[in-house]
């Protein structure tokens, strides 16, 4: 089949063929061990008389998914956006207080040019 074991052989538990086409091909297997003996066409003998046996090859085609497949699916889907939901509820925020320096360098602000409102 086109995507067996894409997966390990998981795609086998959600996708299955969505039918097959059978063809009947002819294998020559020795005298007297086969059912079939050729002449103008494949007539049955009897089973260990004839030197071929008739081999039936299924050939699948296309893909669908199973339905418990569709329905994990959804399961899961559900219990993901719950689990989101339920966890975006706590909030924290923090505020660092920077403390007045008395002095400032970059200006030369000196406590005693300070008006009576800044002391």
């Amino acid at each position: 089949a086109g995507c067996a074991g894409a997966c390990g052989g998981a795609e086998a538990l959600c996708i299955q063929p969505e039918g097959s086409v059978s063809s009947v091909t002819w294998k020559y297997v020795g005298c007297g061990r086969g059912g079939y003996e050729k002449e103008a066409s494949y007539n049955y003998v009897g089973q260990g008389c004839g030197s071929y046996v008739a081999e039936e090859v299924a050939i699948p085609y296309g893909w669908k998914v199973r339905p418990i497949c569709c329905l994990a699916l959804v399961v899961v889907v559900v219990v993901l956006v719950v689990i989101v939901l339920m966890s975006g509820g706590d909030t924290t925020t923090t505020s660092t207080v920077t403390a007045v320096l008395p002095f400032n360098c970059n200006t030369f602000d000196l406590p005693e040019n300070w008006t009576p409102a800044k002391k």
